[in-house]
């Protein structure tokens, strides 16, 4: 078991390197806490599952430009079934399948059933709706500022 505090500190030194591109320094939890035993496909896969929650957010919160007359929104409803492909081809046994016939990709296996946990759980879907509403309070505050 990993003590809260340490833990945290973790937490807090991913979070750090957000600036790194798809905020990939984010997987440096994954080196951190592999010490205790904690499979670097685990840490990963949350990663990616946050990733996931901040697409599908931004890209609900995009879909509600529509209503807004004179915006340019003809690249909103292909993000938007982009991110929906993805998150059904992840819950499919396809990235199995794919593996299958590309040996090289096997080792990406255990990251995929990982990910494919993950995105069964409630605690997905109410990360989306937490997105939803942060992301969104963030654009208000950024409106407000600018106004």
């Amino acid at each position: 078991a990993i003590p809260v505090w340490r833990h945290g500190l973790y937490y807090m030194a991913g979070f750090a390197l957000t600036l790194t591109p798809g905020k990939l320094g984010e997987g440096m939890r994954a080196y951190y806490l592999k010490p205790y035993g904690v499979p670097v496909a685990s840490t990963f896969s949350v990663v990616f599952a946050e990733r996931l929650m901040d697409v599908l957010s931004m890209a609900l919160l995009a879909l509600t430009a529509l209503a807004s007359p004179g915006l340019e929104t003809r690249l909103l409803i292909p993000a938007f079934l982009l991110g929906l492909m993805g998150l059904f081809v992840l819950r499919s046994p396809l990235p199995e399948k794919f593996s299958a016939a590309f040996p090289l990709t096997r080792r990406f296996i255990p990251l995929t059933q990982q990910i494919r946990q993950l995105l069964y759980k409630p605690v997905f879907y109410a990360g989306v709706g937490l997105g939803v509403l942060g992301w969104g309070l963030e654009g208000y505050g950024f409106s407000v500022v600018l106004d």
